[in-house]
């Protein structure tokens, strides 16, 4: 099964496209590879192939001689993209892809089927992941959770802290954590540590070598909600 999708400009075009574009554009795309892998994990099967990075490129205007998962070029226009909005940069970046992963099942005997499905499912989306951490944390009571929801989007994933019940999914609080720059397999760095700092504070810190981290207090939250329950039980 496919495990990754990344997506760079080819280093070549480094010389015309000035201030760190090439950078800017592996960032940028990243919102749409980490979607589309989002949408076909687990329904693409890919023999040996774990790992799929494509190379954009404005030197070929057409799919590469030789059949490469691991460093596919694969046409796009990045004068285009430039003049372009972010809703339309995401556009133009997932039509590429698209085209390149559809390719390379084609010549890599992939069922093209999933890759269908995820594209169609991207744009009813608007182009954008949505969703929820894996991992959840306790508050030092055990009364309460935090689990952690991001929108992955061209220029920052946006984290949420969400305080629910300790028992099921309702709802208590939802907090704005903050904004973290994208990149491929950020998620991981971003979700793999969190901590209850206080018995109302939690904090959610970055592994990765910026060491990012973001805390919010639900003292209001978790005040109201008692004395909800103490109304409840009058």
């Amino acid at each position: 099964m496919l495990r990754e999708i990344g997506i760079s400009a080819d280093s070549r075009i480094a010389e015309r496209f000035r201030g760190g574009f090439v950078r800017e554009f592996e960032s940028e795309a990243s919102c749409i590879a980490e979607l589309y892998l989002f949408l076909i994990r687990d329904k693409v099967k890919t023999d040996k192939t774990r790992k799929v990075l494509l190379f954009f490129t404005d030197l070929q205007t057409g799919p590469p001689p030789e059949v490469r998962p691991i460093r596919c070029l694969w046409p796009f226009d990045f004068s285009d993209y430039i003049a372009a909005d972010a809703r339309e940069k995401k556009q133009r970046v997932l039509d590429a892809l698209h085209a390149g992963m559809l390719w390379l099942a084609e010549n890599c005997g992939w069922a093209p089927q999933p890759l269908e499905d995820a594209y169609v499912e991207a744009v009813a989306r608007d182009l954008t992941l949505k969703a929820s951490l894996k991992k959840t944390w306790p508050s030092p009571d055990r009364r309460y959770r935090v689990r952690v929801d991001f929108r992955f989007d061209i220029d920052a994933v946006y984290l949420d802290a969400v305080l629910t019940k300790y028992h099921g999914s309702q709802e208590v609080a939802r907090l704005k954590l903050g904004k973290a720059r994208p990149y491929r397999g950020c998620m991981f760095d971003y979700g793999a540590e969190g901590e209850w700092t206080a018995p109302t504070v939690f904090e959610l810190r970055s592994t990765s070598f910026i060491k990012e981290k973001w805390t919010v207090d639900f003292s209001n939250a978790i005040a109201g909600d008692a004395y909800g329950s103490q109304n409840d039980a009058r």
